[in-house]
């Protein structure tokens, strides 16, 4: 009698402390569940903008901060390009700088323009880390960007001062159509319009191709 005594006493003792254990459990998932809600609104509403791209350049994860900078749903825009949202100038640039990143593990201050969802673009500047696994491959990007496009608009109306006269007139030779500056400094037109922030390609008009190429012109 003794020993069922003392093994229902074991029993109890047991069941209290399994009681006490839960309970700690519980709270301890209450606490994580509320740490995990703090760092997921932080992550989110962010004042900067946050994206992560596969090591295809696919874009992975992107916090609500981004969203509303480029007017994109999360369906629509994840396991889509990154590519997809730069303006042609800058895929080319990103073609070109992305392996550089997964090789060197970061990026400082790279600049893109990108296009939002109405078909407006903004300018914005790129700081990212690469995250590797234990055996040192690419897992994924950190990336987030700040809009620059206010300061680039302010950049190209100085520009715009500085070799325009007092009526707003850029004075251009009649010739070779190259321009001047207030230094009395002549620049081809090309390098005028890009410093503008005005995008340009180049291609040739009818009359060109039948005055230069005749051979090609119909």
């Amino acid at each position: 009698m003794d020993n069922i005594e003392q093994r229902i006493k074991d029993l109890e003792e047991k069941n209290e402390a399994l009681i006490i254990q839960a309970k700690n459990i519980k709270k301890e998932n209450k606490r994580l569940r509320r740490r995990r809600k703090h760092f997921e609104d932080l992550f989110h509403h962010a004042p900067v903008a946050y994206q992560s791209l596969t090591s295809k350049g696919i874009l992975a994860d992107v916090n609500n901060t981004w969203l509303t900078y480029l007017g994109y749903d999360t369906k629509e825009i994840i396991g889509t390009p990154f590519s997809n949202i730069l303006t042609e100038e800058y895929k080319e640039k990103f073609i070109e700088k992305f392996p550089i990143f997964k090789e060197i593990g970061k990026m400082h201050n790279i600049e893109y323009e990108l296009i939002k969802k109405d078909g407006s673009t903004i300018y914005t500047i790129f700081n990212g880390i690469i995250m590797y696994d234990s055996k040192n491959n690419f897992k994924k990007s950190h990336c987030v960007f700040m809009d620059i496009t206010a300061r680039k608009i302010a950049e190209s109306e100085n520009y715009f001062k500085n070799i325009s006269d007092v009526n707003g007139i850029i004075p251009m030779c009649a010739a070779c159509k190259d321009v001047r500056d207030k230094n009395e400094n002549w620049h081809p037109i090309e390098t005028i319009l890009e410093k503008m922030n005005i995008n340009i390609s180049h291609g040739m008009c009818l009359d060109c191709m039948k005055k230069y190429y005749p051979e090609h012109y119909k």
